[in-house]
């Protein structure tokens, strides 16, 4: 996802402590953490949130799972009061040692892949709250690096393939791929459950004495055809 990283990461497990075994840990978001992650967005948030993880190591990569859980308010598109926001969002990572990395503590992890948006309530393709497909950045067949692949071409790929990325140093720092997983979360367009909706015919029903008692009222659009067919049926009985 762009954007810049989250500055003084705050969800850190030392690699060193996976040697011995799967780890789980759990972080509390502070709302500080919240207010820089959601940063360039409308969501606001007046309560903690929670990550829950379970880390565990195969071979050199690591293994992430978990949940991410906060509440969060946003301005409704219509009347802009605010609506409540409950993300509830699965963690899912798999972290390979980046290509290069050094053995001195740097602590920090490179960008996720980018995933497309999801989808809110009002039908808009959105986040796609309940897990939406992820395209992959790779072009089709002969067309790697270059800028003519058509998204037909483009793979879906699964959850567990879609999260694949690298880590460096010593550390798995978790402070980014989080926020990318609370900022998809985000609903496009948010707007109160309370509002009516737009329930409205396309067309206005016709008047009570537009037609003959007991006839089927005409369509407006047909109404020049049916004056063509008035005029036609004056011109055969004059004839």
């Amino acid at each position: 996802m762009a954007g810049a990283s989250m500055s003084r990461p705050e969800l850190v497990i030392p690699v060193a402590d996976l040697e011995r075994g799967a780890k789980h840990a759990e972080f509390v978001l502070s709302e500080a953490w919240l207010r820089r992650a959601l940063e360039g967005t409308d969501a606001t948030t007046t309560a903690p949130g929670k990550v829950e993880v379970t880390v565990s190591k195969n071979g050199t990569s690591v293994l992430v799972r978990g949940q991410l859980t906060a509440d969060l308010t946003m301005p409704c598109v219509i009347t802009l009061d605010p609506v409540p926001v409950p993300v509830r969002s699965d963690i899912l990572l798999m972290l390979s040692p980046k290509s290069g990395a050094t053995t001195e503590h740097e602590g920090h992890v490179a960008r996720r892949k980018p995933r497309p948006p999801k989808a809110d309530a009002a039908g808009v393709p959105e986040k796609a709250r309940s897990g939406p497909e992820r395209g992959g950045r790779s072009k089709g067949p002969g067309k790697a690096g270059g800028g003519d692949g058509h998204w037909e071409e483009t793979p879906i790929l699964d959850d567990e393939t879609a999260g694949q990325d690298t880590y460096d140093g010593h550390e798995i720092i978790l402070d980014d791929f989080v926020r990318e997983f609370l900022v998809l979360e985000l609903p496009m367009f948010p707007r109160r459950s309370d509002l009516p909706t737009d329930s409205a015919a396309a067309n206005p029903p016709l008047p009570a004495d537009s037609g003959p008692a007991g006839a089927k009222p005409i369509d407006p659009r047909l109404s020049p055809l049916a004056e063509l067919k008035t005029r036609l049926e004056q011109k055969i009985k004059k004839e």
